[in-house]
């Protein structure tokens, strides 16, 4: 994987999020979360992007020793709507 670290000027995120455990196989929980979302969920998250490209991104944060936060998301340049959680 090619990959590079740039400087960006702070940006809003939307998306959904949920927490899973770490002892309950990880990996399986954030496929699902990606495989169970409704592709209308999906669509209606990446309209409310307003960068180029639009690209959907997973994260993981929060990470404590039994859990962490996953977020399936979109970048804002600016807040257009009021950042809803859609999920």
């Amino acid at each position: 994987m090619k990959y590079k670290i740039v400087e960006k000027e702070a940006f809003k995120i939307v998306g959904i999020k949920d927490r899973f455990s770490h002892v309950d196989n990880l990996g399986a929980s954030v496929g699902n979360m990606w495989a169970s979302t409704p592709q209308e969920t999906m669509e209606k998250i990446m309209a409310l992007s307003n960068v180029e490209p639009v690209a959907l991104v997973g994260t993981y944060s929060e990470m404590y020793e039994d859990n962490t936060t996953i977020t399936i998301l979109v970048q804002l340049q600016r807040i257009i709507v009021p950042p809803i959680w859609l999920h």
